[in-house]
């Protein structure tokens, strides 16, 4: 819009008003009404035809964004005259005159020039709660009371204890929520209101009374981002530490405590502070590895000094570090394009432990990334940077897991374990290739470990898995796989491959129910139950001594006499099969002209397969000729 002359449209141009508030949840207050002023400015300046939805959509962004004006100012600014919903919203918005502004519209209501309904008398209550005029607000009660509107008492509380936030009163609002179960919205609004008002002393006990956090995870970061920038961060980790949330929904705690560390990190809060948000964290029974949370977004920052800064902490704290905590600062380093800032990294990584493998890190992310053309340069600028090179400058030989084979993965694996380091890599590596080569010593082994150390299985891992128990003929362990696979990844897609597997091996067990069931609860698309079933026809499935299995084929669309009639015509095709199809057309014609020397059913067979052949070549005019000669000479009823 700045840079073009383009005209936008109505709705559009509403729409990027709106778009600078809530939306705008992990920005800063500052530069969210920034981006509305720079918008609302533009407008004007074009001489757009502002609309009160334009004025109405500008107030909502000032909500919002917690931003103060002056409300009459507004009134006064405006191109076009007010409506009742314009009042509403102004009394929402925080005002430079306290409460005079309110005073105004209750004065207009008692003068009938405004409406008198529900709607309006919240939106005072509310202008009245947010500047700590309980006195006020109790008046609005009286009058909504006296005015016979229907009472809402909930609500009435709620914009009590917005008054008693303001004013620091806590002992009356714990009383006041002994009896509250807040939605997340007021308890986030108090906690503001308490927060800005210096009166954070009973911040933790309203958290307490909130109901548990389930999707709102958006509005809680924005609360954060606004406290953490207003200064008040330990207010802000209060939050990101003790709303309620759900055990089903605790990904969410993980969304607010790197929303917090974001926001702190941007502001370039020095390192104390964050390290005191850890150690505080760490005091919580949570699950999350906020050592990892901290490293990720001080590197997303851009902050190296802050990272290591915090591994000097872990190390100092007696935590081992391992290549997985340096992992972020090696994908970090191939971003670097100053080889001195990767010199740098590279011997603070190895100053932190020197179990570390640096052969590893130099093979996989250093060289790949610097400047190698002249090796004697290269080493001199290591050896420069404090990097030890070894004699002669031979990096012992390392083939990266990737290019391993089995064996290979097989004693990485027993290393890395015996020398106590992290091996759930090789472990998922080793096991994939292990269920593919079907060696079942090795995949028990890992089992095991993997259930002793508690390693988190990934999709792929159980699809291998799944592909060895179907080879094995362990179905009870397949079918067990299966229902993991859906429950643990349900965005994880079987392919029908693996099912038609898993079918086969049921149908050779003779488990033709369960084989029935496996199809429709893992078919993929509507159109998959037909396509396997074809399938286990083209495998020879439907042949000589399996013909019995055919009836899988069919059983979901009971076609009994198909099955029926395909079994005769294989059978006799079978019979057929070293003869050129002139020849069999030949002899199926001669039998059907003397088939009283076979069954009716026969008869049929041979009658459909001769029809086959014709379709086949093409030669419907012999086809239809054979059709009309059975029909009428012997009634016998059968299609094309």
């Amino acid at each position: 819009m700045e840079n073009n002359n383009f005209n936008i449209s109505q709705t559009l141009s509403i729409m990027l008003l709106h778009c600078c508030g809530k939306a705008l949840y992990n920005e800063p207050l500052k530069i969210r009404q920034e981006l509305v002023n720079r918008i609302w400015n533009l407008l004007k300046a074009k001489e757009y035809k502002l609309t009160i939805d334009h004025y109405h959509a500008l107030l909502q962004t000032y909500i919002d964004n917690d931003y103060t004006i002056d409300s009459n100012q507004f009134l006064q600014n405006m191109t076009i005259f007010p409506e009742y919903d314009t009042y509403c919203l102004l009394l929402q918005v925080p005002s430079t005159d306290n409460c005079a502004f309110a005073d105004s519209i209750l004065l207009k209501i008692q003068q009938n020039t405004l409406p008198a309904d529900k709607k309006i008398y919240n939106a005072l209550m509310y202008a009245y709660a947010i500047n700590g005029d309980i006195e006020e607000v109790h008046k609005i009660i009286e009058l909504v009371q006296k005015e016979t509107i229907e009472p809402l008492s909930a609500v009435n509380d709620i914009y009590l204890m917005y008054a008693l936030a303001k004013n620091g009163d806590n002992k009356t609002l714990i009383k006041t929520l002994k009896n509250t179960k807040l939605s997340i919205s007021d308890m986030l609004k108090l906690v503001k209101l308490l927060s800005l008002s210096k009166n954070d002393l009973c911040i933790k006990g309203i958290l307490k009374c909130a109901q548990s956090l389930v999707t709102e995870e958006e509005e809680v970061c924005s609360a954060i981002t606004l406290l953490v920038h207003a200064g008040h961060i330990m207010d802000a980790y209060k939050i990101a530490a003790y709303i309620p949330i759900n055990t089903e929904f605790q990904n969410i705690r993980k969304i607010l405590v790197l929303c917090l560390f974001k926001q702190v990190i941007k502001l370039n809060v020095d390192p104390e502070t964050i390290l005191k948000l850890v150690h505080n964290f760490k005091t919580k029974d949570f699950t999350l590895d906020i050592w990892a949370i901290v490293n990720q977004c001080a590197l997303e920052e851009n902050n190296d000094t802050l990272t290591f800064r915090i591994l000097d902490e872990m190390k100092a704290m007696g935590i081992i570090i391992n290549f997985d905590h340096v992992r972020p600062l090696c994908l970090h380093m191939q971003k670097c394009n100053n080889e001195t800032d990767i010199y740098s990294i590279i011997r603070k990584m190895i100053a932190l432990n020197n179990t570390i493998n640096s052969d590893m890190i130099f093979l996989n992310y250093v060289f790949p990334v610097i400047n190698t053309r002249d090796p004697i340069a290269a080493i001199l600028k290591m050896q420069e940077h404090g990097i030890n090179t070894k004699e002669n400058c031979k990096i012992d030989l390392y083939i990266n897991p990737q290019y391993m084979n089995s064996e290979q993965l097989y004693l990485h694996f027993h290393e890395l374990k015996n020398d106590n380091k992290n091996f759930r890599g090789i472990a998922r590596k080793l096991l994939m290739v292990s269920c593919k080569e079907n060696n079942v010593k090795v995949v028990e082994e890992l089992l095991e470990n993997i259930k002793y150390n508690n390693f988190e299985w990934t999709p792929g891992m159980k699809m291998c898995l799944l592909d060895f128990y179907v080879k094995r003929g362990m179905i009870e362990e397949a079918l067990h796989t299966v229902d993991e696979i859906q429950c643990q990844f349900q965005h994880s897609i079987i392919d029908n491959c693996k099912i038609l597997e898993l079918v086969m091996q049921l149908v050779k067990l003779n488990k033709v129910n369960e084989a029935c069931n496996v199809i429709q609860k893992l078919n993929n698309h509507p159109n998959d139950i037909r396509k396997m079933m074809n399938l286990l026809f083209e495998r020879g499935y439907w042949r000589n001594h399996e013909l019995e299995y055919l009836i899988l084929a069919q059983i979901l669309e009971n076609n009994t006499d198909v099955v029926t009639n395909q079994i005769k015509e294989d059978s006799l095709l079978n019979e057929l099969r070293y003869l050129k199809k002139e020849d069999i057309i030949t002899i199926t014609s001669t039998i059907l002209e003397t088939h009283n020397i076979i069954s009716k059913s026969c008869l049929k067979s041979m009658y459909n397969l001769t029809l086959s052949i014709y379709d086949e070549q093409g030669d419907y005019e012999r086809a239809l000729e054979l059709k009309t000669k059975m029909n009428s000479k012997y009634n016998t009823q059968c299609n094309l």
